[in-house]
């Protein structure tokens, strides 16, 4: 009788074993589906992202793809009754899951990188409307010359690194000197300034880098 237990307890042993390498196999079959499934075709578009071809990103992963890859993921592909592991040989895709965090990472630091200049061009956008106010009010653009237009503050000349070139006079303040002199005490007159500097932005002579320094 104990030989006989003996027996079946082997045997019993050989079957969990046997239990655990099909377990193991569902478990690497699963990771093989994922990485066929889902993780391949992400790798594409992190790609993209990394290569910064942002309009090729937008026109190729579409909202319907999105959620396709989505309901993949939430689905039932990878449950045992839709995985087959008869004649399953394991084919190792360490490698391709390294390239695939590769791109992962790359696709991260291009999402920074765009962050970053959009914050840029953001508070370049905010400078450019706040001067479009200035020109667009008289009132906000004679307060802007009261205060960066007084005294030691006024930049009367294009500053040039070559020392061997003469400094030229900004055309507003040129033209404000020939219609109206030098100013007492270096303060310019700020309504008689703004309607010289929004002629000359009009004609062309002086562009928006001109005025705010």
């Amino acid at each position: 009788m104990k030989r006989q237990s003996s027996g079946d307890n082997t045997g019993n042993f050989k079957s969990q074993d046997a239990l655990m390498q099909d377990k193991m196999k569902y478990e690497l079959k699963r990771y093989e589906k994922l990485h066929k499934l889902v993780i391949k075709s992400l790798e594409e578009y992190l790609i993209m992202l990394k290569n910064a071809k942002f309009q090729e990103l937008s026109d190729t992963l579409t909202q319907p793809i999105i959620h396709t890859i989505a309901m993949t993921l939430s689905g039932n592909q990878f449950s045992e009754s839709k995985l087959n592991i008869t004649n399953y040989t394991f084919i190792s895709k360490f490698e391709k899951y390294k390239e695939t965090f590769f791109s992962i990472l790359d696709g991260i630091q291009q999402a920074q990188n765009l962050k970053t200049n959009n914050n840029q061009q953001h508070a370049t956008i905010l400078d450019l409307q706040e001067q479009s106010d200035i020109l667009t009010d008289i009132e906000k653009l004679k307060e802007y010359i009261n205060t960066h237009y007084s005294g030691q503050k006024a930049v009367l000349f294009e500053i040039n690194t070559e020392l061997n070139v003469a400094p030229v006079i900004y055309p507003h303040y040129l033209e404000y000197i020939k219609r109206h002199g030098l100013p007492e005490n270096s303060v310019w007159d700020s309504e008689k300034m703004a309607i010289i500097i929004l002629e000359l932005l009009n004609e062309g002579v002086i562009t928006q880098s001109d005025i705010f320094l």
